[in-house]
């Protein structure tokens, strides 16, 4: 609650309105020993200052869209988990070391499309103001899952040409220069957006 200086006026911080499911602020005004106090639908306000600009139609097109788009990925990444699992059961009778690293690639590709499908659907369900800092947000955590499963690859591929072709080893190398510049830049434009 925000109280104005030498007014009788205050503000609360913005909360979802458990009437109606707005977002809403309310402006408490002090007349002799009354209170008075107005609600008002934040997006409705920033509508009727020309600060915000909503088109319904295409506004219901994207979160439809979006929508679909969450669903189908949360739905594929149980879908990888599912085949990452198949695919360890079967080979149960002899499994080896190197046949766990698909499966684990497998599951953290999953973990960062689910994660993806998950902010997805948050914005959609929702809707946040700060949008653009979970964007980015999602945008890092999706790089790095990426980023770690692309590790898991070159470890595996590191161990295949150490044992069958080690005059090849220089390829695993280039690999690991790779992952690095992403993981640097991925380090630069956190510190720069100030992330964390």
């Amino acid at each position: 609650m925000e109280k104005f200086e030498n007014t009788d006026f205050a503000i609360s911080e913005a909360y979802k309105s458990s009437a109606s499911g707005n977002l809403c602020i309310t402006l408490i005004k002090k007349e002799n020993d009354k209170f008075i106090f107005l609600d008002f639908n934040i997006k409705k306000l920033l509508e009727r200052f020309k600060l915000l600009e909503i088109h319904p139609f295409f506004d219901r097109l994207t979160s439809s869209f979006y929508f679909l788009s969450g669903i189908l990925m949360a739905l594929f990444a149980f879908l990888m988990l599912g085949f990452s699992l198949f695919k360890v059961l079967t080979h149960i009778h002899n499994l080896e070391i190197m046949d766990f690293f698909k499966p684990i690639i497998y599951i953290t590709i999953a973990v960062a499309i689910f994660d993806l499908a998950k902010t997805l659907l948050e914005g959609v369900l929702f809707k946040s103001y700060k949008r653009e800092v979970t964007e980015f947000k999602t945008f890092i955590k999706f790089i790095l899952s990426i980023m770690i499963a692309l590790s898991i690859e070159v470890l595996m591929l590191v161990f295949k040409i150490s044992l069958n072709y080690p005059e090849k080893m220089i390829n695993a190398l280039y690999l690991f220069v790779g992952i690095s510049l992403m993981m640097g830049s991925v380090a630069f434009f956190v510190k720069r957006k100030n992330l964390i």
